[in-house]
């Protein structure tokens, strides 16, 4: 897997896509393991801290911070800008 170092990429989400889903569909490659919200590897920084309402399509169990994502279990109803790293 090849790793992208600080790009910032803005997504939009399909109706009950996960922001992992919808990066997958735009030809991004993300670490993941569980897709199940369990394991954080899919962990991913906020490029922009005022990001819009983001909402759990099944509640995550890994720990993220507040300037951070779990790609697989996050939905967001409006584009949301991400740093792949």
């Amino acid at each position: 897997m090849t790793n992208l170092v600080d790009e910032v990429v803005a997504i939009a989400c399909g109706p009950g896509e996960s922001l992992l889903s919808a990066l997958e569909r735009q030809g991004h490659r993300v670490e993941y393991q569980c897709r199940q919200g369990y394991c954080g590897a899919c962990r991913l920084p906020l490029a922009d801290k005022s990001t819009p309402a983001l909402s759990y399509l099944r509640p995550p169990l890994a720990w993220h911070g507040e300037d951070e994502v779990l790609t697989c279990c996050t939905h967001a109803s409006s584009p949301i800008r991400l740093k792949l790293t």
